[in-house]
């Protein structure tokens, strides 16, 4: 059998060719993209069934935006030997970052210098912002196309908005974006963990060291995962096979993004129900032993909270905190499960159980 027979040629790996699609959408947002590389782009996206289909495949979520046909007309017409005019490299471009909008570009933050979030210049941006919370705040924010954002305690997002786009980036915390839609101008939340997409949804983002939790309460976003290292060409075919780096969530699901997108799952309503109760200011806890409920309340607070003793630690709480009202929680641990406050200093307690 002959070596380039092929019945011999192995299939080509998923992963790796969405790794190669990044790599594209990095080349082709820069401002001095030659005729030739969209050529050459062209013959890469046709070398094969599954390039197309996980090219076609990102584009076909936002429902018939004609990008894959305008890229194939500029490849086939005289691209090839004669540079293509700026307007018409200016019109390709959009086209990539509409259906793009910066989130595979943002996905392969770990090998670019600047975040795609912020490829808009400064004549293109048409709203900027910055928001932050300080531990115990939250923060309702209203924006210009009628999207609102709820910031939770101690983040911090950056906002900008562009003629094809509409860019956040979350350096720190959790947001809740209830996203107003606009097929031609998709909304993008950027990570270092990932980036979470959609045109007109409602969902819900935390960001903790080295993960990214997403939960869809409405419509539907796309994921795009940050690889964990760059993209190395031929010797990625020799690397472990990674998490999946795109993947669609629907209302009712949960993600989780720890170097690609590890679990997706339907969320119970009860469940559902409890992830979202901070977007009303208050947190709710049924049947999570004191050692749960303290971790998740010192996200709340400046207070140092210890628990004294390991049965008092797996004591098992039914209760409500109202974000910023530490001590009527502290009130109702007292009156429901006789545990007690000592007080050490003024950033420093101790719960124990009284005698």
């Amino acid at each position: 059998m002959k070596m380039n027979d092929p019945t011999i040629i192995p299939l080509p790996d998923v992963h790796l060719i969405e790794q190669e699609a990044a790599e594209w959408i990095m080349r082709l947002q820069r401002d001095d993209v030659a005729a030739s590389d969209i050529v050459s782009f062209e013959k890469w996206r046709t070398q094969s069934v599954r390039h197309k289909d996980i090219f076609e495949g990102l584009s076909q979520f936002w429902d018939g935006l004609d990008f894959v046909e305008q890229l194939t007309d500029y490849a086939q017409n005289d691209a090839a030997v004669e540079p293509l005019k700026q307007d018409r490299i200016a019109r390709t471009m959009s086209l990539v970052k509409r259906v793009f909008k910066g989130a595979i570009a943002a996905s392969i933050i770990a090998i670019v210098s600047v975040p795609a979030y912020n490829y808009a210049t400064k004549a293109d941006r048409q709203f900027t912002a910055h928001y932050a919370t300080d531990i115990g705040e939250q923060e309702t924010i209203d924006l210009p196309d009628g999207s609102q954002i709820i910031l939770n305690t101690n983040s911090e997002i950056s906002v900008t908005y562009s003629k094809l786009s509409r860019e956040i980036f979350l350096s720190r915390g959790e947001a809740f974006f209830d996203v107003a839609s606009n097929k031609s101008k998709p909304f993008s939340v950027n990570t270092d963990e990932g980036t979470v997409t959609a045109v007109g949804t409602a969902f819900s983002v935390h960001l903790t060291e080295g993960k990214l939790d997403v939960l869809v309460t409405e419509g539907r976003v796309m994921l795009f995962a940050t690889p964990k290292q760059p993209f190395a060409g031929a010797v990625a075919l020799r690397q472990p096979i990674i998490p999946s780096q795109v993947l669609e969530v629907s209302a009712g699901q949960s993600a989780v993004l720890d170097n690609g997108i590890k679990m997706i799952a339907m969320v119970q309503p009860l469940v559902f129900e409890k992830e979202t109760d901070w977007q009303d200011g208050e947190l709710s806890f049924n049947g999570e032993t004191l050692e749960e409920v303290i971790q998740e309340i010192s996200r709340y607070t400046d207070l140092t909270i210890e628990i004294s003793g390991d049965q008092l630690r797996s004591q098992r709480i039914v209760a409500y905190y109202k974000v910023g009202d530490i001590e009527r929680l502290f009130e109702a641990l007292n009156v429901m499960a006789n545990i007690e406050v000592d007080r050490t200093n003024t950033t420093h307690v101790e719960l124990y159980r009284s005698e």
